[in-house]
């Protein structure tokens, strides 16, 4: 698990020099260079965040709890932000990527970062609308 969390970390820095490398000096009416930077920098946060998370398991069990809910609140609130404001970003009508040769990958890699993003919102949205039946379940079958 540690090992692959450790990959994950490299993968994640090597997407962000490439992604910084081929962004470098394209520009377009959006910050679409900036934006893949920190998606990738918040999915290397989750990463470190399960890492962190073996060891509170392993070494202060009694507060994993209070863990997962920062986790929760901070990591994961932070990365649908994140792609709240791609989306905000890339329908807005300043993004004229598309149209610049030098911007079609990171428009593109943008593109489906967002797609795979709409199903991790739907995640988050059917764990909002189950949670109010599980706690029901649960609080009337004590």
């Amino acid at each position: 698990m540690k090992s692959d969390t450790a990959s994950d970390l490299i993968f994640n820095a090597l997407a962000c020099l490439v992604v910084y490398y081929l962004g470098n000096e394209n520009f377009c009416g959006i910050p679409i260079m900036q934006w893949n930077i920190i998606y990738f920098a918040l999915i290397s946060l989750r990463s470190l965040s399960t890492l962190v998370k073996f060891y509170i398991n392993r070494d202060f069990y009694d507060y994993q709890g209070y863990y997962q809910l920062v986790n929760i609140f901070f990591v994961d609130g932070s990365f649908l932000g994140w792609l709240i404001y791609g989306n905000i970003l890339f329908y807005s009508s300043r993004n004229d990527c598309a149209l610049h040769e030098n911007t079609n990958l990171l428009y593109n890699l943008m593109l489906v970062l967002i797609i795979i993003g709409y199903f991790q919102m739907l995640v988050y949205a059917l764990i909002l609308c189950c949670l109010p039946c599980i706690l029901y379940y649960l609080i009337t079958n004590r």
